[in-house]
């Protein structure tokens, strides 16, 4: 297919004010306009660059993609910064916070955490992506990186993969009102630990607020009904009553916390901050089937 670049982007513009007449977000519009465009031409179009050493039928369109993302890179600059993965999860590192911001994944990808090489310069494995998860770890100096021992490589690891997919599985229910509430109460609890001036009790109180309205979620899809209530053990009772029967009296200690927590009456640290946030990703895994 041959289409010259003035013709597209005439046709991008037209699509753009289509966009812009349904309100769609200008982070959402390259993806949109992707999507319009290969329908339009009734033709495959991939949404990330073609990978070394595979192939898709796709990827010979790839750059028609390249250059609706460049066209609307052009029109809104930084106004298109979005996060395309599923989410974002914080940790403790020797008495620090940090934070991975994930990434979306096309195909199959192998996880690996490596001090030496990033995802870059890492070959891929028998057509299978290789991606090192330290890479997500926003602004991780390379002194500490290969400073890490073998049980914080460990920590780091099993952090990534179990707060990546706890994320991913929300991704799969997020039309749910309560759970896309709940994402953004994750997002809250590590935007209050990573702020400069940090506040772990807004953090654990977002936290609590995630894991109320993913107990809520279930309740409401297995036809039950919770009043207005913060109480996690309540709620946990409630779950019963609708047939679902975990074990996550840990979990909730970890994140149990009291209203007064927003306004300083009750203290949380960084641990207890990150804990509640890890407990929160524990408790959705838990109730991933049910959502």
């Amino acid at each position: 297919m041959f289409i010259s670049d003035d013709a597209i982007s005439r046709e991008l513009y037209e699509i753009d004010q289509q966009l812009i007449v349904r309100s769609v977000p200008i982070q959402m519009r390259p993806i949109e306009a992707t999507a319009e465009f290969a329908k339009r031409h009734n033709i495959a179009l991939p949404l990330t660059a073609p990978i070394p050493g595979t192939y898709h039928e796709s990827y010979r369109h790839w750059p028609i993609t390249n250059f609706i993302m460049e066209w609307f890179d052009k029109q809104y600059g930084n106004r298109l910064g979005v996060d395309w993965g599923p989410g974002k999860a914080a940790f403790s590192l020797r008495g620090d916070p940090w934070h991975f911001h994930f990434s979306l994944f096309y195909g199959k990808t192998e996880f690996i955490v490596s001090r030496e090489k990033s995802s870059k310069e890492l070959c891929q494995n028998a057509g299978v992506g290789v991606y090192n998860i330290l890479d997500a770890v926003r602004n991780f100096p390379d002194g500490l990186k290969q400073s890490l021992t073998d049980d914080e490589l460990k920590y780091i690891f099993d952090i990534y993969l179990s707060s990546y997919n706890a994320l991913s599985r929300l991704e799969y229910c997020k039309g749910a009102k309560l759970v896309g509430l709940a994402k953004s109460d994750i997002e809250a609890a590590v935007n209050h630990i990573m702020a400069s001036e940090p506040e772990h009790g807004l953090s654990k109180w977002a936290s609590l607020q995630a894991t109320e309205k993913i107990l809520k979620a279930v309740i409401e899809k297995k036809g039950g009904s919770f009043g207005k209530t913060h109480d996690l053990d309540s709620l946990t009772k409630q779950l019963l009553t609708v047939g679902v029967q975990l074990k996550i009296s840990s979990e909730i200690k970890s994140i149990r916390c009291s209203p007064g927590i927003r306004y300083g009456e009750e203290q949380a640290d960084l641990h207890a901050a990150v804990n509640a946030h890890h407990a929160t990703f524990s408790v959705i895994t838990k109730l991933a089937n049910h959502l």
